[in-house]
């Protein structure tokens, strides 16, 4: 049999292979991909260049002194009530987990009960037994025989009957030990859920606080006068400061060595100019140099093409901020969302989905989605890119 499977096992061999080395098929070798050594290079390198953009920035406000600043406030603002958000979803998560737990311990601890309930009754069984023989045991059961043949019989009988009533013995004390064990755990969870409900309580009292001071902010800029005109000009200010940071972080990417090795890694964007899919739902409107989708919050926000995640943070005046290079010098930028999917570094798919829609950082108090295409540093009609 082994001579016969031989030959069988090599064609095999040789039809896998073959289907392996064919162009366009799923087993295929995606060449495009960079090797993760080449990945983890990359992410390090986009980190340093943010790393030293944010830094210029900070110098630059302190420098010209807008270290405090309408925008700033709101930024602190927002950033609290994200982290609360954070916070508030992971007790959550927990104290489902917890509470999932639960009923699998009180069917441990029942069918443990019912056991030990069981071995209870064999360890009466082997009492009365084993009482029935009185003080003597062993040597009453032997006397009581006639020959030598049926004393060996109740030796033997009386010695398995005490390793039997032992062994259960010991299947009880473990049963009991695990019930403690059990009993324990449960205790130890409803504590913790019960410590989990408090700190639940409290940062959503936080969080009721840090909104009321965000709708109190808002509501103060729209109704004085000087700070209105202040919010005009930060808004400006912000503008300036973002086309600065792109068209900065635009040249710094271009710069590095490794990037015409990964220039394979991108589709062509430019070829999709009109037919890109859109950003998010909603109905949109001019927010020049971009667009705003007004949507409801947590509304998926996702990549118009593929490309990889080059910013992924706060961004004055934006919010939390996604930047996407699609190669081509084109980059497509995602503001106001209020939860980000993606990690700077990361490579994403045309239409997967890389934020939740929100209102950070938006002195409009308005959830939507601010969308930008930016070429070769300046932002660009994104109305000519986009389908439909």
């Amino acid at each position: 049999m082994r001579r016969s499977s031989t030959p069988l096992l090599l064609s095999l061999t040789l039809i896998l292979t073959a289907i392996v080395m064919l162009p366009g098929t799923a087993l295929c070798v995606d060449r495009d991909a960079p090797p993760p050594s080449k990945v983890d290079k990359n992410k390090e390198e986009i980190k340093k260049i943010v790393t030293k953009l944010k830094k210029e920035r900070q110098a630059l406000r302190k420098r010209q002194g807008q270290e405090r600043s309408i925008l700033s406030d709101l930024q602190t603002l927002d950033r609290k009530i994200t982290q609360g958000e954070k916070r508030q979803n992971g007790i959550t998560s927990e104290s489902k987990g917890i509470r999932r737990e639960l009923p699998e311990l009180e069917r441990k601890s029942e069918a443990l009960m019912k056991k030990m309930a069981e071995q209870r009754r064999h360890l009466r069984s082997y009492a009365r037994i084993i009482y029935g023989l009185g003080e003597q045991g062993v040597v009453k059961l032997a006397l009581s025989q006639q020959n030598t043949s049926r004393v060996r019989q109740g030796v033997l009988y009386f010695s398995r009957l005490m390793q039997s009533r032992n062994e259960v013995f010991k299947q009880f004390h473990v049963s009991l030990e695990q019930l403690k064990a059990t009993r324990q755990a449960r205790e130890s969870r409803l504590a913790r859920l019960k410590k989990l409900s408090k700190e639940l309580k409290v940062e959503q009292a936080s969080h009721r606080k840090h909104r009321r001071q965000r709708k109190n902010l808002l509501s103060r800029i729209r109704k004085e006068k000087g700070l209105h005109e202040r919010r005009i000009r930060e808004l400006k200010q912000a503008k300036k400061e973002l086309k600065s940071f792109v068209s900065k972080l635009q040249t710094e990417l271009e710069r590095r060595e490794s990037a015409a090795r990964e220039k394979a890694s991108f589709g062509r964007v430019i070829s999709r100019k009109g037919r890109l899919p859109r950003p998010t739902k909603g109905r949109k409107r001019n927010r020049p140099p971009g667009l705003f989708f007004k949507t409801s919050s947590k509304t998926a926000v996702k990549s118009v093409f593929k490309g990889q995640v080059v910013y992924a943070d706060w961004f004055r005046g934006y919010g939390l901020l996604l930047i996407l290079n699609h190669g081509q010098q084109i980059y497509s930028l995602y503001g106001h969302n209020r939860r980000l999917l993606v990690s700077q570094g990361d490579w994403v798919e045309s239409g997967e989905k890389i934020a939740e829609v929100g209102d950070t950082g938006s002195l409009d108090g308005v959830a939507g989605l601010y969308f930008e295409i930016r070429r070769k540093g300046g932002a660009v009609n994104p109305r000519h890119w986009l389908g439909g």
